[in-house]
């Protein structure tokens, strides 16, 4: 007689139940270390195009041009002949990031630049999304879906300050100051005076924004109403941000510290605006023909308000976004440059 016993269907669903999850688990660990190792290969790359930089300006007094850097190596010629600091510049296929990858821009005349790039994850102190290198270092962006342009005001010196994803780039008036990583929030960033200093942008690409994120250090002394951005858009009132459309206020229901490093963000959707401190939602206001037009930065309108609408403090990482970003979103670009 025979006495083997074969599996139930119940038994045979269980083991391909366990089988699936198996696979499952496997595919998932085989997706994230591919993540990883694309991750650290962009640091990589990146990193050794910086020795090259670096290198190209001890020799050069400047770094290349982006038509030089268009060339997909980094060289020179001069009277001893061509110097090459990189035989072939690294080129991404990277499809996560919007706006590009390893997207190099000269600024101020080749005194500095800029390089543009992303990960997928967590990589030391930098976290998934959008990340920049400068001559004086890497930092995180956090997210960059929809971002359309971002002054970081890393440049400390000069009278241009550039926008690192778009062309509005601006021109810094009236004597605002630059200032080191000492006193700034990431790395350099720009002081107003309260009475007449301010950012003129070159196109008048505000109108359409959705988000506005920036970090501020507002002076004690900055009482009544401080523009962050022009035309009532974003600013203080009497430390509440605020935003005017040319008959109501609507204002935050905390407001900010005075001489305290905080992340403000604005949000502009369906007729309603809503505030956030240090990535916490703090509330939202409900009016119609919200005003999002404007071309200054740290300034109602110049010659038109009294000095008292000018902004006093500090101003860091100011970013500009085309659509409404998320509470977690806006959680994410807080954390990852708290």
């Amino acid at each position: 007689m025979n006495n083997k016993k074969a599996f139930t269907l119940v038994e045979l669903l269980v083991v391909i139940a366990i089988i699936g999850l198996i696979a499952s688990l496997s595919v998932i660990a085989l997706g994230n270390a591919r993540q990883k190792s694309r991750d650290s290969k962009r640091v990589s790359d990146v990193k050794q195009v910086q020795t090259a930089l670096e290198l190209f300006f001890s020799d050069q007094g400047r770094y290349p041009t982006a038509t030089e850097w268009a060339s997909g190596s980094l060289y020179a010629t001069g009277t001893m002949g061509t110097t090459t600091y990189m035989e072939r510049i690294p080129v991404s296929t990277n499809t996560f990031c919007s706006g590009g990858d390893y997207n190099y821009r000269p600024i101020s005349n080749g005194a500095s630049y800029l390089i543009m790039s992303c990960i997928e994850n967590v990589v030391g102190q930098l976290v998934s999304g959008g990340i920049y290198y400068s001559p004086e270092g890497i930092k995180s962006l956090g997210t960059t879906n929809g971002l359309i342009s971002s002054w970081q005001f890393d440049e400390n010196f000069g009278t241009s300050t550039a926008d690192l994803i778009g062309t509005n780039h601006g021109v810094i008036t009236n004597g605002a100051l630059w200032k080191n990583s000492g006193d700034c929030k990431i790395s350099s960033c720009l002081y107003f005076d309260g009475l007449d200093d301010y950012v003129y942008l070159n196109a008048n690409t505000l109108s359409g924004v959705k988000t506005i994120s920036v970090w501020i250090k507002a002076s004690p002394s900055a009482t009544y109403k401080r523009a962050i951005i022009g035309s009532y858009i974003a600013q203080l009132n009497y430390f509440y941000p605020s935003h005017y459309n040319g008959s109501t206020y609507l204002s935050s229901n905390s407001l900010v510290s005075g001489d305290v490093w905080q992340h403000l963000s604005f949000v502009f959707y369906d007729s309603q605006m809503s505030f956030y401190i240090d990535g916490n939602f703090i509330n939202q206001a409900s009016f119609p023909n919200l005003n999002t037009v404007s071309r200054y930065i740290g300034v109602f309108q110049p010659g038109v308000y009294p000095s008292s609408f000018a902004f006093l403090g500090y101003m860091d990482d100011l970013r500009i976004y085309n659509r409404a970003l998320s509470a977690d979103e806006i959680k994410a670009i807080y954390d990852a440059t708290k």
